[in-house]
C-alpha cells in the first residue's frame, strides 16, 4: 500500500514538473519569438472579436516590435496604422499601464 502510494507521489511529481515546464515553454515562445508576437497578435485579435488586427508582425513582444496594417475598430472608434515601429516596457501592462520607448508610426488615421 505504501508502496502504491509513493509511485503515485512520484507520478504526480513528474507531472507537476512537465506541465510547469510546458507553461514556461510556451511564455518564452510567445514573449521571445517573432512567431509567438504573430501568434498572441492573431489571438488578441480573436479574443477583442476582431476589433483588433494587423496584416503582418515581426519583432518579438518583448521588443523592440514593427506592425503593418494595425487596425482597431470597436464600432465607435477606428483607428488605422499603416505602419508602426515600437520599443517597449512588456511588464508596465501588468500593471495597466503603456510604457513606449521609441514610437514610429507611419499613416496613423483616427
Amino acid at each position: 500500500m505504501k508502496r502504491a502510494l509513493r509511485l503515485w507521489l512520484v507520478a504526480l511529481r513528474i507531472l507537476l514538473i512537465a506541465l510547469v515546464s510546458s507553461l514556461l515553454t510556451a511564455v518564452a515562445f510567445i514573449l521571445f519569438s517573432a512567431s509567438g508576437a504573430t501568434l498572441a497578435l492573431y489571438a488578441l485579435g480573436e479574443i477583442t472579436q476582431g476589433h483588433i488586427r494587423s496584416s503582418a508582425v515581426t519583432g518579438r513582444l518583448v521588443g523592440p516590435l514593427e506592425i503593418t496594417g494595425f487596425v482597431y475598430d470597436d464600432g465607435t472608434t477606428r483607428v488605422e496604422v499603416d505602419h508602426a515601429q515600437f520599443d517597449w516596457t512588456l511588464p508596465a501592462l501588468l500593471t495597466h499601464r503603456l510604457d513606449v520607448q521609441n514610437l514610429r508610426a507611419t499613416n496613423v488615421r483616427i
